[in-house]
């Protein structure tokens, strides 16, 4: 067994249980002991298992941990988290994203976890594709989005518009620069 000596920033970019649901969880392995291991790097962060670990605190049991051997950091926790039940289509989105842009699989505003499977206009892929315009044009919803308080499609819909006006920004001084060449050889 691994000694716990911290939380994965994979890891941390998934939402923890409500305070309530902590407690249950808390009592069921007061109750019934920790039915599985929490899932750590060789140096001890924690991949997978943070509401089981504070769960164990709460209930003051020594938590039981094995150690993640595979090579793919990233798509561990995304495998690990993304189904839980307790999380919107949109907060499991966000957490995706944000998880494959720390781990550099995110390059030109492009996310590249994207299942060559996916239609593109399945809802899974349209909502990795909000969370990404989120990312570039209004990071700081990210957060919101992950804690429940605002949803993906309402962060989205704030990110486009800003988007939408940089890109007319950006078009309208290029016409502006054309227009000012094509005066100049006119003269």
């Amino acid at each position: 067994m691994t000694a716990i000596t911290g939380i994965h920033p994979y890891a941390d970019q998934f939402p923890m249980l409500p305070q309530a649901e902590l407690e249950e969880l808390a009592q069921s392995i007061r109750d019934s002991g920790l039915r599985q291991p929490i899932v750590v790097t060789v140096d001890g962060l924690i991949l997978d298992g943070r509401n089981r670990f504070q769960a164990c605190r709460m209930a003051g049991v020594e938590p039981e941990s094995v150690v993640y051997e595979g090579a793919d950091l990233a798509e561990y926790v995304l495998d690990a988290n993304i189904t839980r039940r307790n999380m919107t289509t949109g907060q499991r989105a966000m957490a995706t994203a944000l998880v494959l842009e720390a781990d550099g699989r995110r390059a030109n505003g492009v996310l590249n976890n994207l299942n060559s499977g996916d239609s593109p206009n399945s809802t899974w892929v349209r909502a990795i594709r909000d969370a990404g315009v989120v990312l570039d044009y209004a990071p700081a919803l990210a957060g919101r989005v992950l804690d429940g308080t605002l949803a993906l499609d309402a962060a989205y819909k704030e990110a486009n518009e800003i988007k939408q006006s940089e890109e007319r920004d950006k078009i309208m001084a290029r016409e502006q620069a054309r227009r000012q060449r094509e005066e100049e050889a006119a003269e």
